[in-house]
């Protein structure tokens, strides 16, 4: 039997999830699907809209089988970490095939820009570019663009550059690579228009509390879960509730604080406090942190590195931990053969996770420090601890 992986964060579920989803089902008859899944907060460094355990029943309902926790340390990660935790996580249940959404998904022209990705001449031709004062992305793009020519192009769109980066972390896996053509509106569009809106047009319609006018966007039971949420007052966790609170950790923090953060180097520590001095918002303070080296989505990523006590110290390689949100009873049978085996610790609870030690006890704090901090983005706040008492959602 093939084991499907998805690396995900459904922040809602959408159609194009679901578009995804039957693809598998097309594609690999009688498979599982595993899903590797953002919690608390998302690699675009900010609260998920929703609760991770709301999020992975949802996904339930859209076909899969078994829905993993990929650890905050990783979530709000670059996109190479992003993708190389969620491929580490997926290996620990067996996976076979890695499907991902792509803008071009064209998997000859994705793993030409991945294998670039991997020399050495790359990496020269990248401190040349970095050299002339450029971004990161542009001068990825033209170190690539040397080697590979037009097909340095997948790099611009988000989608692709993820792909590029899970071909790179499946490296020596065993695990196959599967891309399906992204369906409906571009990554971060607003439009709501057409039969496949983005998550981030949907989170927009969630903010402004038209809660019935997202549901109708989603795939029917999805939505009909969303408005059960939104009447038991679980969504939308917005982080601009929790604007002052981010602006008084930036504020604490010494030039040395930032230097520990991740993404954090050559010096930029020093930017980035002059900029939490002079902020009256977490928005300004990216927008004065902004040069043309760094942009707004690792500003962002820092910004909450910062807020939730992230260090450099605290990101392993891989998780540490499996932790299931939800799964039906073929997810149930892709997680028994992992009990009394090596390997990292599995959590079918959450208060499990308080026995835990080493470098795995470690990172659940962290995680469960992050679920505290989400939990003041909600409308009412939740309670600190929350989340020991969310059980795993079961179809």
């Amino acid at each position: 039997m093939e084991i499907v992986g998805i690396v995900a964060e459904f922040d809602p579920f959408h159609r194009g999830h679901a578009y995804l989803l039957r693809q598998v089902r097309e594609a690999f008859p009688g498979c599982a699907i595993a899903v590797a899944m953002s919690g608390s907060f998302t690699q675009r460094g900010s609260a998920a809209a929703l609760a991770k355990q709301d999020r992975a029943e949802l996904a339930l309902t859209g076909g899969a089988n078994l829905v993993l926790l990929l650890p905050v340390t990783f979530a709000c990660a670059s996109a190479e970490r992003f993708a190389r935790g969620g491929v580490a996580l997926l290996q620990q249940v067996g996976v076979t095939v890695l499907v991902f959404g792509s803008e071009c998904g064209d998997l000859a022209r994705l793993q030409r820009a991945a294998d670039a990705l991997e020399t050495e001449e790359y990496r020269q031709r990248l401190k040349t570019e970095l050299a002339g004062g450029c971004s990161f992305a542009a001068a990825r793009e033209r170190a690539v663009a040397q080697l590979i020519g037009e097909g340095a192009q997948v790099l611009r769109q988000p989608n692709d550059l993820l792909a590029v980066e899970y071909l790179r972390a499946l490296r020596g896996s065993g695990i196959r690579p599967f891309p399906v053509r992204r369906q409906g509106a571009a990554h971060d569009s607003g439009a709501l228009e057409g039969e496949v809106v983005s998550a981030s047009a949907l989170r927009g319609l969630l903010y402004q509390g038209q809660f019935q006018a997202a549901a109708e966007k989603m795939p029917p039971e999805a939505g009909a879960l969303l408005l059960r949420f939104a009447e038991a007052g679980r969504l939308p966790a917005d982080q601009r509730r929790c604007d002052r609170a981010i602006l008084a950790a930036l504020r604490q923090a010494a030039p040395e604080d930032f230097a520990r953060l991740p993404d954090v180097a050559e010096g930029l520590e020093h930017r980035l406090y002059r900029a939490a001095q002079e902020a009256a918002s977490p928005e300004d303070f990216c927008a004065r942190a902004k040069t043309k080296r760094y942009a707004y989505a690792r500003l962002r990523r820092i910004l909450l590195y910062c807020w939730l006590g992230i260090t450099r110290e605290d990101c392993p390689e891989a998780p540490p931990f499996l932790q299931a949100l939800a799964m039906d009873e073929r997810g149930q049978a892709l997680l028994r053969p992992l009990r009394g085996q090596d390997g990292p610790p599995l959590i079918a609870r959450p208060a499990e996770g308080k026995r835990l030690t080493g470098p795995a006890g470690e990172q659940f704090r962290l995680e469960r420090r992050a679920d505290d901090l989400w939990g003041l983005c909600l409308p009412e706040p939740l309670r600190g601890g929350w989340s020991y008492l969310e059980g795993m959602r079961r179809c």
